[in-house]
């Protein structure tokens, strides 16, 4: 049995100090919804209000909230570092460090380069 991956809806959650912003891609990498929302004083909650206005078969959580949706939700999640180091893209476009910032840290990320 051949299972279709292109009907799968996979969501990601960012949960940063500022902002929360989630996005939803189909099993062929299709963007199919963005959302972007004040972290505001309850994450949580905040979060919650998002996730329940898509549909979606899995999601993963990153940023500085990311521990307290893998409690909330039963989610996995992964940090900010590795996120940014393993999002798909042409890596050997890119110079060999960039910055990524958030509202609490600014920190530079070495770049995968066309040799590897």
């Amino acid at each position: 049995m051949t299972i279709d991956t292109t009907a799968v809806q996979f969501a990601g959650i960012d949960i940063g100090s500022r902002t929360i912003k989630l996005l939803v891609v189909d099993g062929t990498g299709a963007v199919r919804e963005t959302f972007l929302a004040d972290t505001g004083f309850d994450p949580m909650a905040t979060a919650s209000e998002l996730i329940e206005t898509v549909s979606f078969d899995r999601i993963m959580a990153t940023g500085y909230g990311r521990n307290l949706f893998e409690l909330s939700f039963d989610a996995p999640t992964v940090t900010e570092i590795k996120a940014h180091a393993r999002a798909p893209g042409p890596n050997f476009l890119m110079p060999a460090r960039f910055w990524t910032s958030g509202g609490r840290t600014a920190r530079p990320l070495p770049c995968l380069t066309a040799a590897g």
